[in-house]
């Protein structure tokens, strides 16, 4: 693959993904005006929720936009990692939902996709399918930061106070 156009179509993706976060949230602040209740619980519930939230949230979303990116490209060269690809980004714009919206056991399944993703990237490289490159090591640091920002979520759960605390921890 051609790194340079990899890393195009990668900031393409984020800044599409960026239009559509954005419009979702204008679309949940109008539906909110209107007084729809699941449009105000959900920005009630990411306006309440901790910075390692959105700090995980937002690895979240960029990893699957640059996977979501070059889903085209690794469909064409390697089928399967194509599909692998699609599978991550949906199954990352899915968790990043749960996770929002307090779903049991998203905080672990976001730590088992990103670190999927970390190993398949390495496991990739370390067998000649594809080279090292300067946009698959950015968004391994991106995975990894994404899996610190989760970590305090695990060690709240075993004291007791559970996702929902760590996601309320700002509420007034």
């Amino acid at each position: 693959m051609d790194s340079s156009n990899d890393t195009i179509a990668a900031i393409a993706g984020a800044v599409i993904l960026s239009l559509a976060v954005g419009s979702l949230l204008l679309l949940l602040s109008a539906l909110r005006r209107g007084g729809n209740r699941p449009a105000a619980t959900a920005l009630d519930r990411m306006a309440a929720a901790a910075p390692r939230v959105h700090v995980a949230a937002g690895a979240l979303l960029l990893t699957t936009a640059v996977h979501l990116a070059l889903t085209p490209a690794h469909l064409d060269e390697a089928p399967l990692l194509g599909v692998l690809f699609a599978a991550s980004g949906v199954a990352g714009i899915l968790l990043t939902i749960s996770l929002y919206a307090h779903a049991r056991g998203a905080p672990q399944l976001i730590v088992a996709l990103l670190g999927a993703l970390i190993a398949g990237y390495v496991i990739t490289r370390m067998i000649g399918y594809e080279d090292w490159d300067g946009l698959g090591l950015v968004t391994v640091a991106i995975e990894i930061a994404g899996m610190v920002a989760i970590a305090p979520m695990f060690q709240r759960r075993r004291r007791g106070a559970g996702l929902r605390a760590a996601l309320a921890s700002r509420a007034p």
